[in-house]
């Protein structure tokens, strides 16, 4: 069946929001979890792991700002992580945006976010290289399609 957990108690560790879900010894739930991202993490990217697996389908509600997931919860007392992400806030609304249609771009966020705490213009150089990277390809595949000689 469907079980729903109210809300629980968590602490902030290395931008990472932790809770372990009290369950019941040897029960499997299909369990919906509702957590509230407080205002100061408004410019945050959240994903989620139980037990070191990442969730999909996640749901957040900037309104109420809950973000809400099903997953399988055993008797173990499951560990629940919402990771924390920091990127731009134009990245935010791109994040938020692909999210309802299943397009999940934390990772990448987090990869951003790495290279810029190692030197703020990293992320933007590597940016630009992929984007001549994307115009050379694309030059060599309009000759190879159009069989134009040079």
């Amino acid at each position: 069946g469907l079980y729903g957990f109210d809300q629980h108690q968590w602490f902030e560790e290395n931008k990472t929001l932790r809770n372990r879900v009290v369950t019941y010894q040897g029960v499997t739930y299909t369990a919906k979890l509702s957590y509230h991202i407080p205002e100061a993490y408004r410019n945050y990217i959240c994903e989620v792991y139980v037990k070191g697996v990442k969730q999909t389908g996640l749901r957040f509600s900037r309104a109420t700002r809950i973000l809400s997931f099903n997953a399988t919860l055993d008797g173990s007392h499951p560990l629940v992580e919402i990771r924390l992400v920091d990127p731009e806030p134009w990245m935010v609304q791109l994040y938020y945006s692909l999210l309802p249609l299943g397009i999940d771009i934390g990772v990448l966020l987090r990869w951003y976010d790495r290279l810029k705490k190692r030197h703020p213009a990293l992320p933007c150089l590597l940016l630009i290289a992929l984007i001549i990277l994307l115009l050379f390809i694309s030059w060599l595949l309009y000759r190879l399609l159009t069989g134009v000689r040079i």
